[in-house]
């Protein structure tokens, strides 16, 4: 009677060890040393190296490796032989499949005795969908710190650029300036305002600030990436333009439409590697209503089309069909994040756009991409003091820089202004507390050391909610400003600002609150 109930206890025990051995996750195996010869697999291990259960027993450990990876396999095994703790390993290995595919694979080593013999009991569990969300972390991680440097050197650089503009405007106050004078120091001043927007542009790239829809020629556009990419593009790559001279301008935001030319491009350089021809080119069209039928999401009317198209080697239908879904890739481990022709759909429909995609294994892939055109973009108009109206408040100007703090005080004064000067948010609260009854508004810079532009505009607001704030600060950073806005700013302007749109906004807040 106690051998029969042994034998069940025994019977019982194998089938909770299979039933959970079979049912795991993971793949398991129980393999000889040093042969590597596979003892006992679970359907899981076969289901990952694509064998059959009855094919397993003819294979080792070394059929699921690639040949790179025998050697350190080899070594470890020797090291677990020699050790007498059956504490498991962890590794990931490089693992290759029946059919020659391979991938990422975790592997936990222990060594055991399995009939008598001492063997390597192993589970293999394939990472190589999370090593890649964990690469993909990594790079957004990295992204946003070139983000955040990026915006930190673009709020030096608009303090650089506020002095300039600010001293340029001060000069072009002098009424005696001879003509061939002024007209110099009216382009730099129109450069400054240009240099801004480069600055914008990095920030945009870098995710920092919410785009900004600007009157954009689209040959102009296509000319400064075409001079970009003949510096980066392989030379056995054939760049080819062609502009429609009467394509419309489009309301737009320039680092964006750059960043679509780009995307695309490098796309077209990975589909030519020995080399092609890349084909882009705008033109005017009209879509109709037979195209807004098919297409709802267009209104009738004309449209600039860009074109990019490459002889490279195409896509097929199920490609094309997942496209523009984020992460997606043809591309192999570390050569592309997928992310790019998402980001390119995003884009366009944030501009109202349409794109679409033809493309033909061996036949190469043109994307159309249509964008609503606008009216054609206005000059930089000339500088005109006289029409910009000054006052007699008293302002307090905080700014850690001394060229932006003695440019204003100069600027405003000529304007009617008097103005009290503070190098950091201390010396600005100190000033408030005891001239509060003088001041009749405040211009804060956001970022200066010590308490910060943000806990002192919260300390004044403190001691009078009704104070007047004009935050100001050459990091376009919309979360910073949104944030000085809710506690209770009265306006934000960025720098580098000019001069007429300083004083329309001093006007505007003290006017509001007079009336």
């Amino acid at each position: 009677m106690n051998v029969q109930r042994s034998e069940e206890s025994l019977k019982e025990s194998e089938e909770l060890y299979r039933f959970l051995v079979e049912n795991t996750p993971d793949g398991f195996f129980i393999a000889e040393i040093p042969s590597g010869k596979l003892s006992f697999v679970n359907s899981k291990l076969c289901e990952i190296f694509g064998v059959s259960p009855e094919k397993a027993g003819e294979i080792s450990i070394w059929n699921g490796l690639n040949p790179e990876e025998h050697g350190i396999v080899s070594e470890r095994i020797h090291k677990a032989i020699k050790d007498t703790t059956p504490s498991p390993r962890r590794y990931i290995y490089t693992m290759r499949r029946m059919d020659g595919t391979t991938f990422k694979g975790e592997v936990s080593l222990s060594n055991m005795m399995f009939r008598g013999k001492m063997v390597i009991q192993g589970i293999v569990r394939d990472v190589t969908e999370q090593m890649r969300l964990q690469e993909q972390l990594r790079h957004a991680q990295k992204m946003e710190a070139i983000g955040t440097l990026a915006g930190g050197i673009a709020h030096e650089f608009n303090n650089l650029m506020q002095a300039v503009s600010g001293y340029t405007e001060l000069l072009l106050l002098n009424k005696d300036m001879d003509s061939p004078s002024k007209q110099k120091l009216e382009a730099i001043r129109k450069s400054t305002q240009r240099a801004s927007e480069l600055t914008r542009q990095i920030l945009i790239f870098s995710q920092k600030v919410e785009s900004k829809l600007l009157t954009v020629r689209l040959n102009h556009e296509v000319m400064r990436i075409f001079k970009l990419l003949k510096k980066t593009l392989p030379k056995m790559i054939d760049i080819k333009v062609s502009s429609d001279e009467h394509v419309r301008d489009i309301q737009a935001d320039p680092g964006l439409i750059g960043q679509i030319l780009m995307n695309l491009s490098i796309n077209a350089r990975d589909a030519m590697p020995d080399g092609g021809t890349l084909f882009i080119s705008t033109s005017d069209v009209f879509l109709d209503e037979q195209y807004y039928r098919n297409h709802p999401e267009l209104n009738p009317g004309h449209y600039a089309l860009l074109s990019i198209s490459d002889t490279g080697c195409g896509m097929n239908k199920e490609t094309k069909q997942h496209l523009f879904e984020p992460f997606y890739t043809t591309k192999g481990t570390g050569k592309g994040t997928g992310l790019g022709l998402a980001m390119v759909y995003g884009i366009v429909k944030e501009h109202g756009g349409h794109i679409v995609c033809y493309s033909e294994p061996g036949m190469g892939t043109t994307f159309k991409i249509y964008l609503p055109v606008t009216e054609p973009p206005k000059e930089i108009p000339e500088l005109a003091l006289e029409k910009y109206p000054g006052g007699t408040e008293t302002i307090l100007l905080a700014d850690d820089e001394d060229f932006i703090r003695n440019s204003g005080k100069e600027l405003l004064e000529r304007f009617g202004y008097t103005v009290l000067l503070a190098a950091d948010g201390e010396e600005a609260l100190e000033i408030y507390r005891q001239q509060s009854d003088s001041i009749d508004l405040v211009m804060l810079d956001l970022l200066m050391p010590g308490m910060g532009g943000k806990k002192c505009l919260e300390e004044i607001l403190a001691i009078d909610p009704a104070a007047k704030v004009l935050i100001a600060s050459g990091y376009s950073q919309d979360k910073i400003n949104t944030e000085a806005m809710a506690i209770g700013a009265a306006e934000f302007i960025g720098k580098p600002y000019q001069v007429g749109e300083l004083l329309k906004i001093i006007r505007k807040i003290s006017d509001k609150h007079q009336a």
